[in-house]
């Protein structure tokens, strides 16, 4: 696991990788974007949102205005063209100026397998969990909690 930087230390690795051209590699923290990305087990390969502007299905790395970075889905852009969040495990969104935006997963890492964003596998869950399926996410969540209530563990 990669050892924890501070938000300010963060910032900075982040634009040097970027100014030399290359991805950044990002151990995902936290639950948000399960089932596709698990804690402490993923890593994220970002890319400049200069040069790959955010997309509808994308998952961009951005800082709230209190500070927090989070990696949460674009699911959408207003009229007025803030950009509209969602992580995978949530059903609420969020609103975000693209200003936010500090990188743009290209790829998941998962052991010594590279998924590429790009490729028909994550398109396809994109699709489906992002797309079709988004209304339902609550009540589909809803099963392996209420299971770990009943069953334990």
């Amino acid at each position: 696991m990669s050892p924890a930087v501070s938000r300010a230390e963060l910032e900075s690795l982040l634009q040097a990788s970027f100014a030399r051209g290359a991805l950044f590699p990002l151990t995902v923290t936290g639950w948000s974007m399960r089932p596709l990305l698990r804690h402490a087990r993923d890593v994220v390969l970002l890319e400049d949102p200069q040069k790959r502007p955010p997309r509808r299905g994308d998952i961009v790395l951005f800082r709230r205005t209190a500070g927090e970075w989070v990696l949460h889905r674009v699911i959408g852009r207003t009229a007025a063209g803030s950009l509209i969040m969602n992580g995978d495990a949530q059903t609420w969104t969020e609103l975000i100026s693209p200003e936010q935006v500090r990188g743009v997963v290209s790829a998941v890492r998962r052991g010594a397998r590279v998924l590429p964003c790009s490729g028909p596998l994550l398109r396809f869950y994109t699709w489906a969990w992002g797309g079709i399926l988004r209304p339902l996410r609550g009540a589909i969540l809803a099963v392996p909690r209420a299971a770990r209530r009943l069953f334990g563990r």
